[in-house]
This record gives structure tokens, C-alpha cells and sequence, in this order.
């Protein structure tokens, strides 16, 4: 069987506990299913290598802090959706992290309508 690629983002540190035990059990269903995308430790140590830590950077608590890193998080965004348009993972899984997520999930839409994406809101 051939395996399928899931995508995950996940920006602060329960996003990344509840991304990490969603991973582990998907991965007991379909075993051949693979991950790839930006979360944190627990995501990263289920999901292997080839998944972005970006907690330490993405968490920030205040709008302050957003305009701070405002060209940080316009990079990570780009990125991701390049990330996302280079692997075509069959699905697109959002964790919580609206004002990161909830435009990129606008944007996947616009560029590509038949990717699916799941928005987990805790």
C-alpha cells in the first residue's frame, strides 16, 4: 500500500501535546501514513526528523508580541505553504494557533480547493 503524507501545524505547547497523541494514533489505524510539518518536541519525537520545532519561536502571548515577530511569522507562513504545495499531503491538519492557522487554512483554499484541511480548535 502506498503510504500518504499528513501535514501538521501546531504553534504552542498543547497544541503540540494533542498534535503529538493525534499523530499516535493515526499512526496505529494506518501505519504507513507519514508526517511532516511544524510543531514542537512531542510532535517532533513521534513524528521523526523531517518535522519543523518551531514552538520556541511560534509561541507568543499578546499582540505586542505578534508585531515584534511580524517578519518572522510572514516567513514561517510562506514557507509552510510552499511545504504544503511541494509534499501534497492529502490532508492539511491545523492545530488550534487561529491567527497563524486559521489564514493559512484561508490561503490553502484560495491556491489550492481541493486540499483538504482540518482545523482543530481544543
Amino acid at each position: 500500500m502506498k503510504s500518504m503524507t499528513i501535514y501538521f501545524v501546531a504553534g504552542e505547547a498543547s497544541a503540540d501535546n494533542h498534535g503529538a497523541s493525534l499523530i499516535r494514533s493515526l499512526r496505529e489505524l494506518a501505519p504507513n501514513l507519514q508526517f511532516i510539518g511544524r510543531g514542537g518536541p512531542q510532535m517532533r519525537e513521534v513524528a521523526g526528523e523531517q518535522f519543523t520545532n518551531w514552538i520556541g519561536e511560534a509561541a507568543v502571548l499578546g499582540l505586542w508580541e505578534v508585531i515584534r515577530k511580524y517578519g518572522y511569522f510572514r516567513e514561517q507562513f510562506h514557507q509552510t505553504l510552499n511545504e504544503i504545495q511541494e509534499n501534497k499531503p492529502a490532508a492539511v491538519v491545523l492545530i488550534d494557533y487561529p491567527g497563524f492557522n486559521l489564514r493559512l487554512a484561508r490561503a490553502l483554499r484560495k491556491e489550492s480547493p481541493q486540499q483538504k484541511v482540518i482545523y482543530n480548535k481544543r
